[in-house]
Order: structure tokens, then C-alpha cells, then sequence
């Protein structure tokens, strides 16, 4: 959700809401990339009983990716840093890195 939640903010000039450093990274890739993989693992046997990463290997830090939809954006909000524990549940954890595994 950070991705329409950046791109909201920045259209509203709204501060756009970091949390933790924004160095934590992820792994974004189009919803209909991960759609067309999808259907290609449904029509195929050999992927029964398997462990599939869907995704890019690009990784992209949360700074950046709220630098990115400002610039998109033409937005000059400006980029506010949470703590980490404000955003998550004591039952959650933290996770530095999303990224495929090879």
C-alpha cells in the first residue's frame, strides 16, 4: 500500500508519511506482469507442490521510491519520518529487505 499512499499524498501536498529510516527496500513489479505469471503456473503441472517468486529483481529503497512519485508527482510535499513501532502492531515484525530470493 505505500505506493498509492505516496501517490495520494504527493497529489494532495500532503507530507508524504515514511516509516522507520526509508532505507528498508522492496521489490515492486506491474500487477499485470504478476497476473500473466500467474496464469503461465496455473496452466502448467510443473509448477504443483512448488515455491514461485513473482516479482522484479530491482530493489528500491521507501526514500526513494517517496523522492520518485514527488518528482512524477511535480509534488513538493515534503517526506516525514515515523518511527517504525507507529505504524506496525506489536505482533508484526519488521522487514529491512523484500527482494527475490534466487
Amino acid at each position: 500500500m505505500v505506493l498509492p499512499n505516496f501517490v495520494a499524498q504527493a497529489l494532495e501536498g500532503a507530507p508524504m508519511t515514511v516509516y522507520g529510516t526509508g532505507q528498508q527496500s522492496r521489490c515492486f513489479c506491474d500487477v499485470r506482469d504478476s497476473v500473466e505469471a500467474i496464469l503461465r503456473l496455473v496452466a502448467t503441472d510443473k509448477s504443483l507442490g512448488e515455491v514461485v517468486n513473482v516479482g522484479s529483481d530491482y530493489e528500491v529503497t521507501i526514500e526513494d521510491l517517496a523522492h520518485r512519485v514527488k518528482e512524477q508527482a511535480g509534488s513538493s510535499s515534503p517526506s516525514c519520518l515515523f518511527p517504525m513501532t507507529r505504524r506496525m502492531s506489536p505482533a508484526s515484525r519488521h522487514v529491512p529487505a523484500r527482494a527475490l530470493s534466487r
